[in-house]
């Protein structure tokens, strides 16, 4: 497998092997996925892995439009340097947002008219946005990709989630090219992607079934039991409180003033952080005017974010929609994977060992190892 700082004669060299983009979360960088990296590596020792790096840190706030055009640049970098007949995405968090984007641009640029795309992955990506009661503080201090993820952004008629989604639009359709498409999400735990964002459900099917492993021998993978288990009863009822009830003081009395504590010491720095995107974003050649809408996709786009504003809870409709939607237009086409890591752990950076050197994070290595079985060259 070859990495992007890897020379241009090598490159040629690789040519007309398929090519894998991934990209990475908010706040990150192309470290935080290298454990991903290494283990395609493994599996498909003929892939080309494109790991982008030109957006990182705190140019992630400066939306998800412009990380995705950031990234378009660099893949056609890549691809001035090295013949590609197919092509893969993988993205990771916020990544999987940029790279549905990318694809939708280069539809539109006609590069899928000579390159065949292959695999669609994300993990742990808020596809839904972020479900969350702090949705207020979250665009505050994360500037436009706050706004995006927050479905409160404005800029493209209608949120630019629900055009990510809109099955008129180039990126449902970019998506729709993509044989094999899979949305991998932390079934418990990742209290910054939950799982129905990351599964794009509206319904929790786990409220009601237990996970039960898909194969014995990797028990991280998992799917809803087929019927409900029994109520517990007596004793075991109790014990099953108590277990709880500790975990909860636990929590509360050891968790909850760290948390306090760092948001007074990060909060004022999260705001900064934001202004200085702004800032930055006001003088930057890459706009979200990348994306070109015709007079009447417009029209059609203001029409249903003024009928959707005049629904209560209209973030809670939007969501509701593009779930339905990429239910239903990447129905046979996308499958879940659903990972089980600990119910009372942050699993968000385990799913991808996000730090190998952590024996916690090492705990995601069976959930990496079958996501790239699945993938197809």
């Amino acid at each position: 497998m070859k990495q992007m700082g890897e020379s241009a004669s090598m490159s040629r060299r690789k040519s007309g092997w398929a090519k894998e983009c991934i990209c990475w979360c908010l706040y990150g960088n192309s470290s935080h996925v290298r454990f991903v990296v290494d283990t395609m590596a493994d599996k498909h020792p003929d892939l080309v892995v494109l790991n982008c790096s030109s957006y990182g840190v705190t140019l992630t706030l400066d939306g998800i439009d412009v990380c995705g055009e950031r990234m378009i640049r660099e893949i056609m970098e890549f691809k001035r340097q090295c013949h590609i007949r197919k092509i893969s995405f993988l993205g990771y968090s916020l990544g999987g947002l940029i790279i549905r984007y990318a694809a939708g641009r280069l539809l539109q640029s006609g590069f899928f008219d000579a390159i065949e795309p292959m695999n669609f992955i994300t993990m742990a990506t808020p596809h839904l946005g972020i479900i969350s009661q702090r949705a207020y503080v979250t665009s505050l201090i994360l500037f436009r990709t706050g706004l995006q993820g927050t479905l409160n952004d404005t800029e493209y008629s209608a949120p630019l989630l629900w055009v990510l989604t809109d099955p008129n639009m180039p990126f449902m359709q970019a998506l729709k090219l993509f044989p094999h498409i899979y949305i991998a999400a932390n079934v418990v735990g990742d209290r910054t992607v939950p799982y129905l964002t990351a599964s794009a459900q509206l319904v929790n099917p786990y409220d009601t079934c237990p996970p039960v492993p898909l194969d014995p021998s990797n028990p991280v993978i998992v799917r809803p039991a087929s019927d409900p288990p029994p109520a517990k009863r007596g004793m075991e009822a109790l014990k099953a409180q108590a277990e709880t009830a500790a975990r909860m003081t636990v929590f509360l009395a050891v968790i909850v003033p760290i948390l306090v504590v760092a948001w007074t010491v990060l909060g004022p720095v999260g705001v900064y952080q934001a202004r200085q995107a702004q800032a930055r974003h006001a003088k930057s050649d890459i706009k979200h005017a990348g994306v070109e809408l015709s007079a009447e996709d417009r029209r059609k786009l203001e029409a249903l974010a003024l009928e959707v504003k005049t629904l209560p809870g209209a973030q809670d409709e939007w969501q509701r929609r593009i779930a339905q939607t990429l239910e239903e237009e990447l129905k046979g086409k996308m499958t879940r994977v659903d990972v089980w890591l600990g119910e009372w752990r942050h699993t968000h950076a385990i799913i991808v060992v996000r730090k190998p050197s952590v024996a916690m994070h090492r705990e995601g290595i069976p959930a990496v190892e079958h996501i790239a079985g699945l993938f197809k060259s």
